[in-house]
C-alpha cells in the first residue's frame, strides 16, 4: 500500500514542475497620443470690385436713386435702373470682386457674412455736401468648389475635396438718396469693406 503511494507520488512530482517551468511572459510599450489643431484657413483677395467707368447724376432736390447692379456672375452683364432725376450711365464695364479659400477641411461648408452698408465717398476733395454712392444688397457666386457654377444660396458655400473654393462678389451701387447739396465731380470715388467667411 505504501509502496503504491510512493510511486504516484513520484509521477506527480515532474508533471507540477512541467507546469510552472511555463509560466507566461509579458512585455509593456509606452505611447503617446497627438492631434494638431488647425482651425485657420486662407482667405485672399483675387480681384477688387469695380463698377467701371460711369457717367453719374444724384437727385438734388429729393431722394430718388439710381442703382447699378453688379451680378456676382462673372459671365453677366451689369444692369443700371434710373429715375428722371437720378441717373448712372456705362461707359465701361466693371467686374465682380474674386475671392480663394484655401486650408479647410474636405466638403466643409463655410458662412460668408455680408460687408456692411457704407458710402463710397470721392478719393479727391469734393464740396461739403456733395454726392457720395452707397454700396449694397450683396451677392456670391461659386467659381470654383463643391456647387461651381452657381449663386451661394443663404450665403452658405461648400469647398471641393481639396478643401478650397473661388467665389465672386457683386453689389449694387446706388446713387445718393439724402438729397445732397451739390453733384458728382470727375474722378475716382472709392470705399473700404470687409466680407467675413467662418465655420
Amino acid at each position: 500500500m505504501n509502496l503504491s503511494i510512493k510511486k504516484i507520488a513520484v509521477v506527480a512530482v515532474p508533471a507540477l514542475l512541467s507546469l510552472s517551468s511555463f509560466s507566461a511572459i509579458s512585455k509593456t510599450a509606452s505611447f503617446t497620443a497627438s492631434v494638431e489643431v488647425k482651425n485657420t484657413f486662407e482667405l485672399n483677395v483675387v480681384d477688387q470690385l469695380s463698377f467701371g467707368k460711369i457717367r453719374a447724376s444724384a437727385d438734388t432736390t429729393g431722394t430718388t436713386q439710381a442703382t447699378l447692379v453688379m451680378p456676382a456672375n462673372p459671365n453677366a452683364s451689369a444692369v443700371v435702373a434710373n429715375t428722371a432725376e437720378a441717373v448712372i450711365a456705362i461707359l465701361e464695364e466693371g467686374a465682380p470682386a474674386k475671392f480663394t479659400i484655401e486650408g479647410v477641411a474636405a466638403f466643409t461648408e463655410l458662412t460668408i457674412t455680408n460687408p456692411t452698408e457704407t458710402d463710397i465717398t470721392a478719393k479727391d476733395s469734393a464740396p461739403p455736401g456733395a454726392a457720395a454712392f452707397k454700396l449694397g444688397t450683396y451677392e456670391y457666386f461659386v467659381v470654383e468648389g463643391a456647387d461651381a457654377g452657381s449663386l451661394v444660396v443663404a450665403n452658405k458655400i461648400q469647398v471641393d475635396g481639396d478643401g478650397k473654393a473661388t467665389f465672386t462678389l457683386g453689389a449694387t451701387l446706388s446713387t445718393d438718396g439724402t438729397t445732397p447739396s451739390s453733384d458728382y465731380i470727375d474722378g475716382v470715388y472709392e470705399g473700404t469693406f470687409s466680407v467675413e467667411v467662418a465655420y
